[in-house]
């Protein structure tokens, strides 16, 4: 795989590279021809039209900005259609900036937030070179699939990472084109109609898992130019009012359910979608003082999540509250709850620290031992954090008090996190983070 500073912009991030960067200012570009804001417009006439009075005018509020999101995911679709000179564009994600631009949002049609969605043009009768490479931890699910339209749901063919030879680095190339396998390892077919390469990296463990490295060239010499700005804002207008029913389908299939009602549906692969999802489908209106309560099975599934969405088939706002769980998550009882409390104040944090559950439970013994207390593993997170800290100040050669609380008594907490058995079926082995508080500590309590 390329190294930084020739492909990837950092190894940390490989959604950081030339080719999605070249993308975004594409889809910049073409998100202010008036042509697409024309084909915006008349989109949102369309999806008006269907609704008719079949939306609360809390709902409406959002029709505006769902309909900005959807007409830039059709332009990022469009930036990313060339199939000459094919690069792989990120795509359903929610506004942000980074690297000092601002993006604006392209959710739509349940999109998930423990995706990482990445499209790139692809023709039938062309060969194509996908290479790819694992920067630590790859997600529970990674899916390559040929599909045929630009609403992403007629699949022509997939692949899993599970089922691709890597190397013992965890590199990997992938070969795209009309004919058969033949013996060939790591290959897609492609059929005629064949529009892109979705790619879905579905992370279960946001803590530890990270996107597929990935680039993609064209074996073939091309036969044309690189497509103008001009084709490709045709093509993002043409398709984003051509998908109109297809995504109003998409969101009747929940949206048109009776109040209150949760079903399990079959295989996306029986509606036209993706072939390697199932879904159950949901629609829920709650008030202040009611809540939901959804028991789920994963079922052996790589990747399981619940996701909460808006009328129009958006994920809620998942910066600002909690809108979407998978079974993995933060055992420690207080860090772990699904939303974010309304005593937590945003504007006085100047530092987040991420600390793995096996350091804070190592931490929480380190304390027992050093105080003679039972304490609770929250104030063993806050103690990995001091100890960090510390260890910050010492190589500045700073000195100073660092403060925490103890949160609660360990007491409570004897036959969960001070039970080994406990500990060893919900977090695993803390053997090396025991090690590594240990380190931590003697230079920081010897300054």
């Amino acid at each position: 795989m390329p190294q930084p500073d020739d492909f990837l912009l950092t190894r940390e991030n490989p959604i950081a590279n030339r080719d999605e960067m070249a993308g975004e200012e594409t889809a910049l570009r073409l998100l202010a021809m008036r042509e697409v804001q024309a084909a915006r417009q008349k989109t949102a006439f369309l999806w008006k039209l269907a609704y008719g009075t079949d939306v609360a005018s809390e709902d409406w509020s959002a029709f505006e900005s769902a309909m900005d999101e959807y007409a830039f995911n059709y332009v990022i679709k469009a930036a990313a259609s060339d199939a000459q000179y094919p690069r792989f564009v990120r795509n359903f994600m929610p506004r942000h900036r980074w690297l000092g631009r601002d993006m604006p949002g392209a959710r739509m049609g349940g999109d998930n937030p423990d995706n990482c969605y990445r499209l790139a043009g692809i023709e039938h009768g062309a060969r194509y070179e996908v290479r790819g490479c694992a920067i630590g931890t790859p997600a529970e699910s990674v899916t390559f699939t040929l599909v045929a339209n630009y609403g992403t749901s007629v699949t022509v063919q997939t692949l899993g990472l599970n089922e691709i030879q890597r190397d013992a680095g965890g590199s990997f190339t992938l070969s795209i084109d009309a004919g058969e396998s033949a013996g060939r390892a790591n290959h897609l077919r492609t059929a005629p109609g064949t529009k892109f390469l979705f790619v879905r990296d579905s992370m279960q463990d946001w803590a530890n898992e990270t996107p597929v490295a990935l680039s993609i060239r064209r074996i073939d010499a091309p036969t044309a130019d690189p497509l103008p700005d001009s084709a490709m804002a045709a093509r993002a207008s043409h398709r984003m009012i051509e998908d109109v029913p297809l995504y109003y389908w998409f969101t009747r299939l929940f949206s048109g359910r009776g109040r209150d009602t949760f079903e399990l549906a079959p295989a996306s692969g029986a509606l036209g979608g993706l072939v390697t999802q199932a879904s159950a489908q949901g629609r829920l209106r709650l008030a202040d003082d009611e809540a939901a309560v959804v028991t789920v099975d994963p079922a052996g599934a790589g990747y399981s999540g619940l996701v909460v969405h808006d009328w129009w088939f958006r994920t809620l706002e998942y910066w600002e509250r909690n809108a979407s769980l998978t079974s993995v998550g933060s055992c420690i009882e207080g860090i772990g709850r699904p939303r974010v409390e309304a005593s937590f104040i945003r504007t006085v944090i100047d530092r987040m620290i991420e600390v793995p559950d096996a350091d804070s439970l190592a931490a929480m013994q380190a304390l027992l031992q050093l105080l003679g207390r039972k304490v609770g593993p929250s104030t063993g997170t806050n103690f990995v954090g001091m100890l960090k800290l510390a260890h910050e100040m010492l190589a500045r050669g700073e000195q100073g008090s660092i403060l925490s609380l103890l949160c609660d008594s360990g007491e409570r907490y004897l036959p969960t996190y001070y039970d080994a058995q406990w500990v060893q079926n919900k977090v695993g082995d803390c053997a090396q983070a025991h090690q590594q508080i240990e380190q931590l500590m003697h230079p920081a309590l010897a300054s």
